[in-house]
């Protein structure tokens, strides 16, 4: 992936991505055989949730792709075997008009029966395919927002079973926009002057179920954990092609096509539970985490794949000493110890009616969204305030060895960039010279947005030491911890959250109550992930506590 001068992100790679649409129309006119009629793209609208982003095409991005493409053809359900015209042949005609782009097609006469399909409602949908997408992003809509304004169309299709528009081959527009939000936030300040080697190195891994020598990836912001998994999983790949949420809906309603009936086939256990596939839990995760504050902090997720997973890390450096002529060396051993990932199980429980479940037609988004919202606030809570008592982990609260800036016995107030900056030289002290973000309650986050000068009462700015800093709230910070005698209190967290890891197994185990809330004719989805987080470097971080109103 690279950046250009206007800051738009290019997919370097052949990386193809689908997006499905309905609403082809035959037209039979007397004289003439019928035809397919439709729109394949629609420009300057909004497409819904796409898992984690919504996504618009620009009328120009449109306009040059159809330009580029002379030869573009319509297949059936984007399968080569079956090409139904070709724009150079003239059997396909295309143009881009106010909706998008139009498309007109005379299908063959051996392909004459996808015309009744298609007046019969049985196959709807059309589809088109492109890659080498240039995008730019609005972070600030919830969620994400991306403009397209150039990519190489591939081809379009038709005859598609399942033409709703949000779909799951987003893996270019997901790295995409990791990316941006990797430069967007998480950028070195110019100031830096001393580079410390990263407390992580590259990680070599002793697990119970893989040899000693095995190596595990550590996957940054930027990276997919769907891509992860995708070069490991032993699942057909069309399996990614199926929603989360589709196949959550499939374990009451029953599949309602093919690929829905095999996906089924190989997760229902004999109790009635569902081991989702690998490619569909890594798609759910990477939606969990960019719902997460930590990891938009810069948290970095590492992929388990078996219950006990140990990375090493450097505790302490070699010390370098002047040596004389002739002189013994000084031995200096650095110190090495084991970060120790244990995952822990994290459940959650949602109902949902029949009558829902059968009749809307957005129902696996819901139950995809409701799903992420519920783990995604509790892996935060746990990151930053998890107790250590058994199952929770150990969050950066109640983790030794941080830097930490009190406001006195019983708590004060903020009313000044004075003890931030004292909580970030706690990092600098320990030649941690890089925080990738703050993390506060909203409180604090609206008493330090209020900061006046004192003369004029205009707004205060941030000191140039703070310049750059990312700063983030989220109501898991609590404001009633206890300070002394004041009971309102609240922490704020400073640090390089790269060295926060998150630790994901791959596989989920969903679990549908059929009985337990059969009197309201409800079901219930028991969700089952399991997870653990583990600090590699403690003084890479500092927190400030006792912050009152």
């Amino acid at each position: 992936m690279k950046t250009d001068d206007f800051g738009a992100r290019h997919v370097d790679h052949l990386e193809v991505e689908i997006r499905h649409l309905g609403g082809v129309e035959v037209r039979a006119e007397e004289g003439r055989a019928a035809r397919l009629v439709g729109h394949a793209i629609r420009t300057s609208v909004l497409s819904e949730d796409l898992g984690g982003f919504r996504e618009r095409i620009t009328p120009e991005a449109l306009r040059r792709a159809l330009d580029a493409a002379p030869e573009l053809v319509a297949l059936r359900n984007h399968s080569t075997d079956h090409v139904l015209g070709r724009r150079s042949a003239k059997t396909l005609t295309v143009e881009a008009d106010d909706q998008g782009l139009r498309f007109e097609l005379t299908p063959p006469e051996h392909e004459r029966g996808l015309v009744e399909s298609v007046a019969r409602g049985d196959l709807p949908g059309a589809s088109f395919a492109f890659s080498k997408a240039v995008d730019e992003w609005d972070t600030n809509s919830t969620p994400p927002i991306r403009t397209i304004t150039d990519f190489r169309l591939q081809e379009i299709s038709l005859g598609v079973p399942f033409p709703a528009y949000p779909q799951t081959q987003v893996t270019a527009a997901l790295r995409s926009l990791e990316h941006h939000r990797t430069t967007k936030e998480f950028s070195v300040s110019d100031t830096t002057a001393v580079a410390v080697p990263d407390p992580v190195p590259p990680v070599s891994v002793e697990s119970r179920d893989t040899e000693p020598s095995a190596e595990v990836r550590v996957l940054g912001s930027g990276d997919s954990f769907r891509s992860w998994v995708d070069e490991r999983s032993t699942h057909p790949r069309e399996f990614g092609a199926l929603r989360f949420g589709d196949a959550l809906r499939a374990l009451v309603t029953g599949p309602r096509n093919e690929l829905e009936k095999r996906v089924l086939s190989e997760g229902v256990d004999t109790a009635g539970g569902f081991s989702v596939p690998d490619v569909l839990s890594a798609q759910w995760i990477d939606r969990l985490r960019n719902a997460l504050v930590v990891v938009r902090a810069g948290a970095t997720t590492v992929p388990l794949s078996s219950d006990v997973v140990k990375i090493a890390r450097l505790s302490a450096d070699p010390t370098a000493a002047w040596r004389s002529e002739n002189a013994a060396v000084v031995e200096s051993d650095p110190a090495f110890e084991a970060v120790t990932f244990t995952p822990r199980s994290l459940d959650v429980q949602i109902k949902v009616s029949r009558e829902l479940l059968e009749d809307s037609i957005n129902i696996a988004e819901m139950l995809e969204t409701a799903l992420v919202r519920s783990f995604a606030v509790e892996v935060d809570r746990v990151c930053l305030f998890g107790s250590g008592t058994a199952p929770q982990p150990r969050g950066l609260r109640t983790t030794t060895g941080l830097g930490e800036v009190s406001q006195g016995t019983n708590g004060l107030a903020l009313t000044s960039y004075d003890p931030i900056i004292n909580t970030l030289n706690e990092l600098w002290v320990d030649n941690v010279t890089t925080a990738s973000a703050a993390v506060m309650a909203p409180r604090t986050f609206s008493t330090i947005a209020k900061f006046k000068e004192a003369t004029t009462n205009a707004p205060l700015a941030r000191p140039n030491v703070l310049d750059g800093l990312p700063v983030l709230m989220t109501s898991n910070v609590p404001i009633n911890e206890t300070q002394g005698t004041s009971g309102n209190a609240s922490t704020l967290f400073i640090g390089d959250f790269s060295q926060l890891l998150l630790g994901f197994r791959t596989q989920m185990q969903v679990e549908v109550a059929r009985e337990l809330y059969r009197g309201n004719y409800q079901y219930g989805f028991f969700a089952h992930l399991r997870f653990d987080m583990q600090v590699a470097h403690p003084e890479s971080f500092a927190r400030l506590i006792g912050i009152i109103p």
